[in-house]
């Protein structure tokens, strides 16, 4: 018999893998929101709600491929080119370290002539690498 077959067949075993799913799915949510705070609170004049409104184990920041590139190379902070990060690595350690060099490595962009600095935008599935 399979694993998860076994699993989902006895009662108790099923409870217990529920309520891990339970736990593991509130702390991805906690992170998410950590993480969204954190950033609200230096750019208040950008929008994050991406951050809080999509749901899964990964999330779009909405940058640029220059910031996530200065972010690589920087902070060996990691990401996809596309700015997808990993919600379920975030921690209580990293979260609150993340922002912090996000905001440095704007302050070592030039400010473009442009309304909404810094860069932002929407994810777009045909531009994934």
């Amino acid at each position: 018999m399979k694993i998860a077959a076994q699993i989902l067949r006895d009662p108790l075993l099923r409870k217990i893998w529920f309520e891990d799913l339970k736990t593991m799915s509130n702390r991805i949510s906690l992170m998410r929101t950590t993480l969204y705070n954190l950033l609200f609170q230096n750019w208040a004049t950008e929008r994050w709600d991406q951050i809080v409104q999509q749901s899964g184990m990964f999330g779009f920041l909405g940058l640029t491929l220059g910031v996530v590139l200065q972010l690589r190379e920087r902070y060996h902070i990691y990401m996809a080119d596309n700015s997808r990060i990993s919600i379920a690595g975030l921690n209580e350690s990293n979260v609150y370290m993340s922002p912090e060099q996000l905001l440095n490595v704007y302050k070592l962009r030039a400010k473009p002539k442009c309304s909404h600095w810094p860069y932002i935008y929407k994810h777009n599935a045909t531009k994934m690498a």
